[in-house]
């Protein structure tokens, strides 16, 4: 049984989760004037008939069903109704709900740490890189993905519940963790990988396996059967009481695929072949890691690769198998590393884009909101252990804490701006990354609204010469050239769509009023 072996010092945590309170205040408080943007903000919230009718019955009947919006997540649909229930459509209310979330979870993660480790400081460090990182600005600020971030509440929730568990055991206390990992599983599948953290957990900092020097071979009592790894044994136990949350997420995941293929959103293997997609996964694994040390040109979509290098994609796989290696190899004497890096690379498994649904991006800032956790804890652990090893004063390293930090929080205030609206995220977009035909259709959207046809198709237009399979951005294009007279050019585009996209009823519908209005412009006379 894991025991407490530290001191709390109550004065010093509420200090610490105040100033990770007033923190996340200062550089988030600005959401408040913000608008929904121009990107699945009207599917969620702004255009969403049963979201608007604000909590009810009705409503959470439709949340729990296989609707047609996007895969199961009940609990995040109720998020959103409470949301309009309290505050209407104000915008600004609607943002800062997800940062009092952000908040609570970057409390809960000190509280989680600092409970298993004792190390307060460091455990505050981690929150604090987790509280106030610029990556995690599009969880926070992006009203479509307040599924994110609720999610992760019910993330922490679990952690704290099986920290509690484990320091006393008990049937009632198991409930509670399988009572907030469900809730978590409702809110967004993600979770499907904390069974795997909590083992990791067990390891370290909870203690609750056993290394090669710690075995013991008792004949008086029966010998207790363990699984081995490097040359790490976990007592059976610690698999069985892991097997009704694994149970659970075999159901989310398969929740999650039924819903994706009732909607028919899934992306097939010849659209993106497993090779391309195994590929940017290697890739992209390189690539969070440059945002999370180097956080710049971060942006709302990073489009998809059409291919990769194969010295890129070589170069990231001898590099991650080689960070790898060495974290493994140090694991006994370093735990926190290869705890660290097995968080990081096991909780983006179900965001690489093995399999793929809807507008599937290369990358997303809101996929690493939970595994960047595993790299602040290598960070935190391991520059202590070096501040040790060079003799660093207090001063010092309080000094390098602030370098850090102070830089951070600029970088997210300004990153939190952007989000301000939509003709900003999208702008900022296009100046930041290449051929991002999303970001030019999205643009091209807002000057239809507003009646400049030139510009619109101009955007459109320019999300074709980039990508001409996007089956939107001719259907869009077919419009803009509808309004300003030229229908023939509709109609073609109208076709393109519905030839790329023969599921899309909105496709067809243009197209057959396009060919209806055509004929009977030809037969005036």
């Amino acid at each position: 049984m894991f025991k407490l072996d530290h001191q709390v010092n109550l004065k010093q945590d509420i200090i610490i989760c105040v100033l990770l309170a007033v923190t996340i205040l200062a550089v988030y408080w600005q959401v408040i004037n913000h608008q929904f943007v121009n990107y699945d903000d009207d599917l969620y919230v702004t255009k969403n008939v049963h979201v608007q009718n604000g909590l009810t019955w009705e409503g959470i009947k439709w949340a729990f069903s296989f609707n047609n919006v996007v895969y199961l997540h009940p609990l995040t649909w109720m998020s959103h109704m409470l949301d309009v229930q309290l505050y209407g459509m104000d915008p600004g209310r609607h943002h800062l709900t997800s940062v009092w979330i952000h908040i609570v979870n970057s409390i809960l993660l000190f509280l989680v740490l600092n409970r298993m480790t004792g190390a307060a400081w460091r455990s505050g460090f981690v929150a604090a890189l987790f509280a106030i990182h610029p990556l995690n600005v599009e969880s926070v600020v992006w009203v479509a993905e307040r599924k994110n971030v609720l999610s992760t509440l019910f993330w922490m929730l679990t952690l704290w519940s099986y920290i509690r568990w484990v320091e006393h055991p008990g049937v009632v206390r198991y409930g509670w963790i399988l009572m907030f990992f469900i809730l978590g599983l409702l809110a967004k599948p993600m979770l499907v990988t904390l069974p795997f953290v909590l083992l990791l957990l067990d390891f370290w900092p909870l203690g609750r396996m056993q290394s090669k020097m710690q075995i013991t071979v008792d004949k008086q009592k029966p010998k207790v059967r363990i699984f081995r790894i490097f040359q790490i044994y976990i007592p059976n136990r610690l698999i069985l009481e892991k097997l009704p949350f694994l149970a659970l997420s075999l159901i989310a995941i398969f929740l999650s695929s039924l819903s994706v293929q009732r909607l028919g959103i899934a992306l097939s293997y010849e659209s993106n072949p497993i090779g391309l997609r195994i590929a940017n996964a290697m890739v992209s694994y390189i690539k969070y890691l440059g945002k999370i040390f180097w956080p710049s040109n971060l942006t709302f979509i990073y489009p998809y690769p059409h291919m990769m290098p194969a010295w890129l994609v070589f170069g990231a796989f001898l590099l991650l198998l080689c960070l790898t290696i060495m974290f493994l190899f140090k694991i006994r004497r370093a735990p926190f590393g290869g705890v660290g890096w097995l968080w990081y690379l096991g909780t983006l498994v179900p965001v690489l884009g093995l399999v793929q649904a809807g507008f599937w991006p290369a990358m997303a800032d809101r996929f690493a909101y939970v595994p960047a956790i595993g790299i602040f804890i290598i960070i935190a652990w391991g520059g202590s252990g070096l501040a040790k090893k060079w003799y660093l004063s207090k001063i010092v390293l309080s000094a390098i804490v602030f370098v850090i930090l102070i830089p951070l929080m600029v970088a997210t205030w300004v990153q939190v701006g952007i989000w301000r609206d939509s003709p900003s995220l999208f702008k900022h977009a296009i100046k930041v990354t290449k051929n991002n035909y999303m970001a030019h259709n999205n643009l091209g959207n807002i000057y239809f609204n507003q009646g400049l046809l030139d510009e619109a198709i101009q955007h459109y237009s320019t999300a074709l010469r980039i990508n001409p399979a996007f089956a939107l951005a001719h259907n869009n294009l077919g419009a803009a050239m509808f309004r300003s007279g030229k229908i023939e050019g509709a109609i073609f585009h109208f076709r393109q769509a519905t030839v790329l996209e023969p599921g899309n009823p909105d496709a067809h519908r243009n197209l057959k009023k396009m060919l209806k209005l055509r004929d009977l412009t030809l037969k005036k006379p």
